[in-house]
């Protein structure tokens, strides 16, 4: 996942993932290699490299959302399997099928209906 020109990748600390995530900026990559997540695996993954760091992709939903987290971020989980950008949320919609993040122009997504009670719900609800 590439964000403003930087990957959010899993760190890579002596040939193993150690459950940390960063921003890799592209700028400081000097090349991309294959990295294998263990030893039996036969499917590789790109394996960023710079001077200092070493990450690769984030390859699961948990792992993006930790990842976010711990670079910031505005994302949000709104449902099992969901997170939204409360950056670009124009506005919550309480509708008659369940509740809406609008992100204006008609885009939209449904959210989960309990997440009424969430302070940054209640504040963009319409």
């Amino acid at each position: 996942m590439i964000i403003d020109g930087k990957i959010l990748g899993s760190i890579i600390d002596k040939e193993k993932e150690i459950g940390e995530y960063t921003l890799h900026d592209l700028n400081d990559v000097c090349y991309i290699d294959m990295f294998s997540v263990n030893k039996n695996q036969k499917n590789r993954v790109p394996r960023f490299n710079s001077r200092n760091l070493m990450t690769t992709e984030v390859r699961t939903f948990e792992a993006v959302k930790q990842g976010l987290e711990d670079v910031g971020g505005n994302f949000l989980q709104m449902d099992t399997g969901l997170l939204v950008n409360f950056d670009l949320v124009k506005r919550i919609l309480d509708t008659p099928q369940g509740l809406y993040a609008d992100f204006g122009d008609g885009y939209k997504v449904r959210i989960a209906d309990n997440k009424d009670k969430m302070p940054i719900v209640k504040s963009l609800m319409y």
